[in-house]
């Protein structure tokens, strides 16, 4: 199974989370054999596209093997938590403006609070100031290129072309460091990256972490808003606890 495992590595393939059900195949009455020996290999390109694809085992009614459904799902996970990303540290403007919200006595809750909201409105205001894509940006340094190649091309365009490369250069970066933060890889070191691998992990993950249904006292269900609900309403009960300890164990 190691082996097969690294096959899928190497071809560049991922294999998605089966639900209902561990094993695809089965065989014998009294003593029964199972193994997972169906299911779907998909590309890093159809993940990134259609980040809720799910295979599903259906039940096998007479035959030996269960059907699999690969579907798209839907994803309701609400509303998106607050993320720092560590690259905005790098950026002189962020860290002036992180330094002024935490000046003066206050609790570490109002300091964090008053961080996210000025780093929400930091990121805001700078994604809406890039207002040239990258997109752009290269069909931009490409027509000054097929410029630069004729003998009519004056000497400004290839500073232009020069400015634009770095500011494209450093949008890439950026946009690198975004994905492998979220994609959460211990293993890789700054450097060359591939964005569309980076995406990818993080819609991976993403699938295999999310609960998909809960056991709810003698039920299970499937509805999100309910899961969240029950989800919400355990973790309030766990950090509303006040521990203590027994008196008597302090001899007063």
């Amino acid at each position: 199974m190691r082996d097969f495992d690294e096959f899928i590595g190497e071809c560049n393939l991922v294999d998605l989370p089966l639900s209902n059900g561990a094993f695809t195949w089965f065989r014998g009455v009294n003593s029964i054999t199972a193994s997972r020996s169906d299911r779907f290999l998909i590309s890093p390109e159809i993940i990134v596209n259609c980040p809720n694809l799910v295979q599903k085992r259906i039940p096998r009614s007479l035959s030996d093997h269960s059907p699999i459904l690969l579907r798209q799902g839907i994803s309701e996970r609400g509303p998106q938590p607050f993320k720092f990303f560590d690259y905005w540290a790098d950026d002189p403007s962020y860290d002036s403006q992180v330094k002024a919200v935490m000046s003066g006595d206050r609790s570490i809750t109002e300091t964090l609070r008053s961080v996210k909201a000025v780093s929400k409105e930091w990121i805001k205001k700078k994604r809406m100031a890039e207002v040239e894509s990258v997109g752009d940006m290269e069909n931009k340094i490409d027509e000054l290129e097929k410029l630069a190649s004729t003998d009519c091309s004056p000497s400004s365009n290839y500073e232009e072309i020069k400015k634009l490369k770095a500011t494209l250069w450093e949008r890439y970066r950026t946009t690198e460091r975004e994905w492998l933060q979220k994609s959460r890889l211990k293993w890789f070191h700054q450097g060359n990256k591939n964005t569309k691998f980076f995406h990818a992990t993080t819609s991976l993950r993403r699938s295999r972490n999310e609960i998909q249904c809960l056991r709810v006292g003698n039920r299970v269900t499937k509805d999100p808003t309910e899961i969240r609900r029950v989800i919400m309403q355990h973790f309030r009960r766990s950090y509303n606890k006040v521990p203590s300890l027994p008196v008597a164990s302090f001899d007063v």
